[in-house]
């Protein structure tokens, strides 16, 4: 075999495991000292060729895994946009191929991977990618995303989701619906022609309600593409009117973030995720787009009823991503945070006309306030008056005025407490103002 028709044996640690079988690497060759080199620069260095990893092999005595890797064409350029994975390797005396680094490029988008891996996989059958393994059990989760996200966040957000509630799914017997596995992508045309508006509001309706659960993956939350998709809108609508659940799915890093933000920015959640227009939202085919349209005109209500619908149902949603987080405390900082997020569950109740239920997680806050320590006197005093002031708020909303007046008089003057006290302020003293008002 020449050097031109190589199939070299790529070998490096488990931690640095960064193929898979299908995955295209670029060879970048060099010497020992291209260690150094990014994958930033592979594309511009001399001597690049293009492989594909054939076989995956784990020697569990050296703990090494071993790839194979059929080289290509010298300087053969990527048909897509980007590179699944690049690969900067030397040759040895021996003309062994060496790995000097391996790393990911996580840039795939699920657009990227319907075009590289699915529809080439199914080209031949012209099937979908669940016929061609021969997969025919009911899916119970339906997956809700945009394709230009990237594609390896989708996959850990929806596996995190799923791994976090095993008694919801079975990872043994139970399976997702994901669009560009599930259908056929060599029959666009005639799908397209297929799905007039009256299939829209039946048929696609009826096969959210079988599934029974919706995952809308937002990845990264504070860019809500699938809120701004004709596609995605209507399959939020389609899960709340057939009474299926929905949920909302990001990954660990991305709650994290996303429960910081409601804790203490409470309005940027709300611009950001609490506004709806399905009227202005697109589609990636105007047929769909224009059959969409239809479907939500000729429903009762239009594009007020859809749009008011989408943002009930995301307000319920991001309420359990914030419960969830309560009731497993999943990394809450300190008190403050936790009281924080409390008040902002009772506001997205609230925002639901659920004020009984709002009034109740509030006074969850005034309690849990209560217990900060005489060393943070100044932050429970601070909660004590946000949590009284949201109960008061709700009390209007509910018409209960004198008792919304009584709140809101004992919240005015823990403010004006607060604000007439310094940090040099003798906590004692302070301990002793703060409870005679009770």
């Amino acid at each position: 075999m020449t050097d031109e028709e190589l199939m070299g044996t790529v070998c490096f640690g488990c931690d640095d495991l960064a193929a898979c079988v299908g995955d295209r690497v670029l060879l970048t060759r060099g010497d020992s000292s291209s260690s150094s080199s990014s994958s930033s620069s592979s594309s511009s260095a001399s001597g690049s060729d293009t492989g594909v990893v054939t076989e995956v092999h784990f020697d569990s005595a050296s703990k090494q895994c071993y790839f194979t890797v059929v080289e290509l064409q010298a300087g053969l350029k990527a048909k897509h946009r980007h590179e699944a994975n690049y690969a900067f390797w030397a040759w040895d005396r021996t003309k062994k191929l060496v790995v000097v680094s391996v790393t990911r490029d996580r840039a795939a988008t699920t657009k990227d991977a319907l075009e590289e891996i699915v529809r080439p996989q199914t080209k031949e059958a012209a099937i979908s990618y669940v016929d061609l393994i021969g997969e025919t059990t009911q899916a119970v989760v339906f997956i809700s995303h945009a394709w230009m996200y990237i594609f390896a966040t989708v996959v850990e957000a929806v596996e995190e989701q799923l791994a976090s509630q095993p008694e919801l799914f079975n990872s043994k017997t139970d399976r997702i619906w994901f669009d560009i596995f599930t259908i056929n992508q060599h029959e666009e045309k005639s799908n397209a022609a297929a799905r007039d508006f009256s299939w829209w509001q039946t048929s696609f309706s009826d096969a959210v309600a079988r599934i029974g659960h919706t995952m809308l993956v937002l990845a990264p939350w504070d860019d809500p593409l699938p809120l701004k998709r004709s596609w995605c809108l209507w399959e939020i609508f389609a899960t709340i009117q057939t009474g299926s659940k929905l949920s909302v799915v990001m990954t660990s890093a991305e709650q994290q973030r996303f429960l910081k933000t409601i804790a203490f920015r409470f309005d940027d959640v709300y611009k950001g995720l609490c506004q709806i227009n399905c009227e202005v939202a697109e589609a990636g085919k105007a047929e769909d787009q224009e059959n969409i349209h239809r479907a939500v005109t000729n429903g009762e209500g239009g594009f007020h009823r859809v749009n008011r619908t989408c943002v009930a149902g995301l307000q319920r949603a991001l309420r359990c991503v914030c419960l969830r987080a309560l009731d497993c405390k999943i990394d809450l900082p300190d008190k403050v945070y936790a009281i924080s997020l409390l008040q902002a569950v009772g506001r997205l109740y609230e925002l639901t006309a659920e004020y009984d239920t709002a009034i109740g997680f509030y006074k969850q806050g005034l309690q849990d306030a209560a217990q900060i320590p005489d060393s943070m006197i100044r932050q429970r005093m601070c909660m004590i008056t946000k949590m009284k002031t949201s109960i008061g708020a709700s009390l209007i909303a509910q018409r209960k005025l004198d008792e919304a007046l009584c709140m809101l008089q004992d919240a005015l003057k823990m403010a004006k407490l607060v604000l007439d006290t310094t940090e040099d302020n003798d906590v004692s003293s302070f301990g002793l103002e703060f409870a005679s008002l009770g």
